[in-house]
């Protein structure tokens, strides 16, 4: 038997090769592949023989924290590079030297073209992470979070216009005018029918009616928007005609707009012009303080017409259209907003450029901002932490600053590995389900890996707390989107996306008043809401809902308010809608339907319409 015969009959792997775990691997004979082991000889030194046994079993199995912390020390990197591209036999006499391949570790003949294949994470930036804990810095919280005035409104309608203002709408009505008039005098020019022709300017008085209606129609379901002027018995909605003529309505709704860009050169200065979003920002700068916990998150306004800046979304229900960069509460409260519109000449947005923006204020603190994998890295976090605000979020995997064993390491269900920087950032994985590629890895400058027991379907397992917190806050602000799918307000079938994104804004604009009203006053959404429509029709139409006969006999009859027996309690109808308040009361109306308790005051003629 020559030398050659005898080392590959050495080196020839059993059938069955038990791993570290007691689970015997067995070679595929459909693979058709060569499998080399490498076998130490007795003097070799424990590191030696744990390389090549990592090397035999292709993976590693992890029981503990210990265990992980330890091997992925011991663990070679891909790009391991050896002494020696050549295996020598064990007689130790003067043996032919034999060059095999080893596809694992790259290892190749001296002379061969081929090169060695890229491992499966490479840094580009090398940090100096650690399994021990350096400790991590902890910031006091030193803003007041609440109402920055003195005196908070008391009724649904001024919370709403403390933050819709008479500045902020004053400046979207002339914008609005602005592009009427330019279409009027399009459609004159071209002498083609056109419903601008006739375009009046808008007041603020109609421009609040025209609101009304808008807000009306996330109410009030209906297949298609002319469905709300139709004279049919069935589906006939009186409220609609009596506040605003259909024409009139449509004419409003294709100009409402909000600042996005599009008619700044319309304007002899647009550095000098406020435009609504910057005042938006401004006034919840004026307003309201938030919380210690922030969030930076983005949403998308549905578009599907061809837009040359369409962005998507794949983890939105509605993934493509206009995204929206927001810094909100976890309870849903809208601080900031910013938009990118991408031109055809401008690259992808800088996503650190927008969190450092939205962000700006709020620094050297002591917020903690959690942000999900598409704006967090290791850069940002840095940055934030020096600055005196800590960050909590879920980082991609192949982000080049991650650290490699953190990267590489092989997890079991239900397992963590952590490392640290020596500024105490923690850089944490852990597979909560049941495959490695559902592992996730999370960054925090606040937080370590430590378990806690929740319940879950059932069972108590461990789960780390910096996933515990990072999921309630998200799945928190997730949950806010809910009310704008309940009450839509963009049923016209060919809105324009600038029309859209006014709705939007309008709508976050009356739900971050419902918030501030929620703060000092006990309401529910959709009570907030109906009072703050009633407001703005009130100074054009009558809202009582009964029937017309019974209004015109009503109208014939004297209506004298009478004491109500003293068993008998009875509350004010108008301070139980419009307030927030009940408040008992002695008197009622005989002629009205359900004799109603009203004050002796101010709230009897209201109610009568006694102006």
């Amino acid at each position: 038997m020559s030398k050659r015969e005898g080392l590959k009959r050495k080196m020839t792997p059993p059938e069955d090769v038990a791993g570290p775990s007691g689970i015997s691997k067995t070679s595929d004979p459909a693979k058709k592949k060569e499998k080399v082991e490498v076998e130490s000889e007795s003097s070799e030194s424990p590191e030696t023989s744990q390389t090549a046994h990592t090397i035999q079993t292709h993976r590693s199995s992890f029981s503990s924290e210990s265990s992980l912390q330890s091997s992925s020390r011991e663990m070679p990197l891909l790009g391991f590079d050896s002494d020696s591209d050549e295996i020598e036999s064990e007689t130790g006499s003067a043996e032919e030297d034999i060059s095999l391949p080893f596809k694992f570790l790259h290892i190749t003949d001296e002379g061969s073209d081929e090169e060695p294949e890229e491992p499966s994470f490479v840094p580009r930036v090398v940090h100096n992470f650690a399994n021990e804990n350096p400790g991590q810095a902890n910031f006091p919280f030193e803003g007041m979070a609440g109402f920055c005035i003195f005196e908070y409104p008391r009724t649904p309608i001024n919370f709403f216009r403390l933050l819709a203002h008479d500045t902020f709408l004053t400046c979207i009505i002339k914008r609005m005018n602005l592009l009427g008039d330019k279409l009027k005098s399009s459609a004159l020019e071209e002498e083609k029918p056109c419903r601008f022709r006739n375009w009046q300017p808008l007041t603020q008085k109609e421009f609040e009616k025209f609101l009304a209606v808008v807000y009306l129609t996330g109410q009030i379901k209906s297949a298609d928007l002319d469905w709300y002027w139709k004279k049919s018995r069935i589906y006939q909605c009186p409220i609609f005609a009596t506040v605003i003529p259909k024409e009139r309505f449509l004419e409003i709704l294709y100009v409402f707009h909000i600042d996005c860009g599009f008619d700044d050169e319309e304007i002899d200065d647009p550095s000098t012009q406020p435009k609504p979003l910057d005042i938006f920002n401004k006034t919840m700068k004026e307003v309201y303080y938030p919380s210690k916990k922030l969030t930076v998150d983005e949403s998308v306004i549905s578009f599907r017409s061809q837009l040359y800046f369409r962005q998507n979304v794949s983890s939105k229900k509605c993934k493509y259209g206009l995204k929206l960069y927001t810094l909100t509460e976890p309870n849903g409260m809208v601080l900031r907003i910013h938009t990118h519109l991408q031109t055809k000449d401008t690259d992808r947005p800088d996503t650190d450029e927008i969190v450092r923006k939205l962000i700006s204020d709020f620094l050297g603190i002591g917020h903690v901002v959690y942000l999900d994998q598409n704006f967090i890295n290791y850069a940002i976090v840095k940055d934030f932490l020096e600055q005196k605000t800590h960050t909590l979020g879920m980082v991609k995997k192949t982000e080049p600053e991650n650290p490699v064993a953190v990267v590489n390491v092989v997890l079991t269900p239900g397992q963590v590995f952590q490392q640290f920087s020596p500024e105490g950032i923690c850089v944490m994985k852990y597979n909560p389900k049941n495959t490695e590629k559902d592992a996730i890895m999370m960054i925090s400058t606040q937080q370590s890996a430590t378990m806690e027991l929740v319940k879950s379907k059932g069972k108590i397992v461990e789960r780390p707390t910096m996933y515990l917190d990072y999921s309630l806050v998200m799945e928190a602000v997730e949950r806010t989107e809910q009310f704008f799918m309940f009450y839509p307000c963009k049923r016209a079938k060919k809105l324009l996306m600038t029309t859209k994104f006014a709705i939007h804004m309008f709508q976050t604009i009356l739900f971050n008043s419902f918030l501030l009203c929620s703060r000092y006053h006990r309401v529910k959404f959709s009570r907030f809401r109906d009072s703050t429509i009633k407001a703005l029709l009130r100074s054009t139409v009558s809202l009582d809902l009964e029937t017309s006969l019974k209004r015109e006999l009503q109208r014939s009859r004297i209506h004298v308010p009478v004491l109500v027996e003293e068993d008998e309690k009875k509350y004010c109808v108008v301070c139980l809608n419009e307030g927030l308040k009940r408040k008992e009361t002695k008197l009622i109306c005989p002629n009205c339907s359900g004799r109603p308790g009203l004050c002796v005051d101010k709230c009897f003629r209201r109610h009568h319409n006694y102006h």
